[in-house]
């Protein structure tokens, strides 16, 4: 796991080392275990790269890495996880190696069948760039889901790329100022989706991306998406037989874990009591004995530290719980947006940092439950769209939005008793905000429902009145428009929110203090055989929470009490702890002549939104978008 950057064109010369110093510098961070550098003097080419040491610990290792044939030079950042296999058939067809890692296997693959073809032989997370010494030709490639970083700039016949977007601002050519699509979608979306960045100068590889320049010439396709995925499987029965698709997922689930358990370094895993890593430890715990790290929150809702602990006890595993107070909290907040070089408002990023910061201390490696809620249906709009879309074709568009409007004129106190009765009573939610989430998508189409649910602002809150309704275009869930509803959002949280948020935050939080997080459920392998699964083995129609499937397999470890809990997102208090200890501080960041130097945040809408929270703790996520902008804007400014 490492950093990867590097700048080709004319005018890259031995004259421009202060400019690439800098840029391998920004990514110090991420591999704090040795640096080095490949310099074309002649071709205009300079390759860095920071290493995180966790395969090969020897400098065989080291990169940029040479192929043997010297056509190639490689900059690698992530895991494959097949590759002993890999080197078994290259060995058998010749091939001699120097050393033992991955990222030799992949170049010497690579020189051996090209790039387009190694790709699809490749299991694991991945970001990397590939240059062709004998064509002049840049490479570009990122793992299918997205779980490794990649951004890219170019300027005429220039082209730059790193793991950050922040080792690209050295550049005296980046257009830095901000895109107001991106900026309008992270106020929507907490995040800025790719393939976007928040600065106009620089794009971001999407998913299963694979970039080709040549002379300033760009070739990017897909080299694996979703869709594909999705029409494969549709193309096939789905798999109705709870029985037989457990069985099924326990093999490539421990396949997947077995795999990911390779390691010179030492390995963890993260344990937050709920379903996806208390699945990935049980299975880690089948096949070597391993320890846990959770996040606590005592007296707080939001705390599952007691959960996990038993869980751990359960499965037999050496298990630490950090906590994390709010004074602790202030400690990490500032160092947040310097993380994410982006703005970036999951509150959840703050118990990951902290988690991640503690985990370093004990083991180099840690395995996490990511992906187990967007693969197999664990959000509450998943398992009640189906419900949902059989209520609007019976009540048509027009009654569709009557029956809406209704719910919304619902009062406050009868709302809680109601929608206790709707689907989702006994979860996390109140039933006051199962009424207003059933009026939401009663509402509006498909695609304003979605972006309804998922947006913390319909309308970002911004000065400029035509930077309000601009968009980048990522989030579309109508390029789904032949699936069922849940099935439809499930491609799109595949294809954006996971990577663009749930890994984003992974691995920055994760990379900032030099540990690798590994994600067994996200193995493409169970990403195409969760599309083969009937919507009944994910949720079923009397089922209050989703992940039928992941319950029955996980039944095989843990006792039902430590299993049917109502679902939990991974976060702090943040909310309580803004209108309690830290307010002080939130209104001092949020105070008019913050917002007004800033510029871009109109300051009557933060200052509403704000009070608003104040009054009723209603509108968290607006208030957090706004604190979380101001912080980035000054840590941009800070790092130039």
């Amino acid at each position: 796991m490492c950093g990867i950057v590097g700048w080709i064109g004319d005018s890259v010369k031995e004259s421009s080392l202060p400019v690439t110093r800098r840029m391998l510098a920004a990514m110090a961070r991420r591999g704090p275990d040795g640096e080095g550098e490949w310099i074309d003097d002649a071709a205009g080419v300079w390759i860095g790269h920071r290493r995180l040491a966790v395969i090969d610990l020897s400098p065989t290792g080291h990169q940029p890495m040479t192929s043997v044939s010297g056509r190639y030079v490689l900059s690698y950042n992530g895991e494959i996880y097949n590759y002993p296999a890999l080197r078994r058939d290259l060995q058998d067809q010749g091939v001699a190696f120097r050393g033992t890692s991955d990222s030799e296997t992949l170049l010497a693959l690579i020189d051996r069948v090209g790039i387009e073809a190694s790709l699809p032989q490749l299991n694991g997370m991945f970001a990397f760039a590939l240059w062709d010494r004998e064509t002049r030709t840049l490479w570009l490639a990122r793992d299918r889901l997205g779980i490794k970083p990649l951004v890219y700039a170019t300027s005429g016949n220039q082209i730059a790329f790193a793991s950050n977007l922040s080792a690209l601002r050295p550049l005296p050519w980046l257009d830095d100022t901000l895109d107001p699509g991106a900026v309008a979608d992270y106020f929507r979306y907490l995040c800025v989706p790719a393939p976007a960045s928040v600065i106009r100068g620089a794009r971001k590889l999407p998913p299963g991306g694979l970039l080709r320049w040549q002379d300033g010439a760009i070739v990017e396709r897909r080299w694996w998406r979703i869709e594909d995925v999705v029409a494969n499987a549709r193309a096939q029965s789905p798999q109705h037989d709870l029985g037989g698709a457990v069985e099924e997922l326990q093999a490539l689930l421990d396949d997947a874990v077995q795999g990911q358990l390779v390691s010179d370094v030492p390995l963890g895993a993260f344990l937050s009591g709920g379903i996806d890593s208390s699945l990935v430890t049980a299975r880690m715990r089948q096949h070597a004995q391993t320890r846990t790290f959770t996040v606590g929150f005592p007296g707080s809702a939001s705390d599952e530290s007691e959960a996990a602990a038993a869980t751990a006890r359960h499965l037999d595993v050496k298990h630490e719980t950090i906590v994390l107070a709010p004074d602790e909290a202030m400690a990490l907040v500032d160092d947040i947006a310097h993380i994410h070089d982006e703005p970036f408002a999951d509150a959840s990023s703050l118990p990951t940092a902290l988690l991640c910061r503690a985990t370093r201390a004990r083991v180099t490696v840690a395995l996490a439950g990511d992906g187990g809620d967007e693969l197999f249906g664990g959000y509450p709009r998943y398992f009640h769209g189906a419900r949902i879309e059989r209520m609007r074709r019976r009540l048509g568009g027009g009654g569709s939005r009557l029956a809406a409007t209704a719910l919304n004129a619902v009062p406050p106190a009868m709302g809680r008793a109601f929608g206790s009765l709707l689907p989702g009573g006994g979860g996390s939610e109140g039933g006051a905000t199962r009424l207003r989430r059933l009026a939401l998508y009663l509402a509006h189409d498909r695609k304003d429902t979605y972006r309804g649910a998922i947006a913390a602002w319909q309308e970002p809150p911004l000065c400029d009145p035509a930077w309000r309704i601009a968009e980048t275009g990522a989030v579309d869930i109508d390029r789904y428009a032949d699936l069922p509803w849940a099935e439809a959002m499930m491609a799109q949280d595949q294809a954006g929110y996971l990577p663009d948020d749930i890994l984003t935050k992974a691995d920055r939080a994760s990379m900032a203090v030099g540990l690798e997080v590994r994600v067994p459920l996200l193995d493409h392998r169970l990403v195409e055989f969760s599309w083969r699964l009937a919507p009944a083995l994910k949720w079923g129609d009397s089922a209050i929470a989703g992940k039928r499937i992941l319950r029955a397999l996980l039944a095989r470890s843990l006792p039902p009490a430590l299993i049917d809990r109502p679902k939990k997102g991974f976060g702090a208090p943040l909310a309580d702890w803004l209108r309690g200890p830290l307010r002080p501080w939130a209104e001092d960041v949020l105070s008019g002549d913050a917002v007004r130097r800033d510029g871009i945040l109109d300051p009557a809408h933060a200052a509403a939104a704000w009070a608003r929270f104040v009054e009723s703790g209603e509108g968290f996520q607006q208030v957090w978008t706004a604190i979380q902008w101001l912080q980035w804007r000054e840590a941009w400014h800070d790092a130039a």
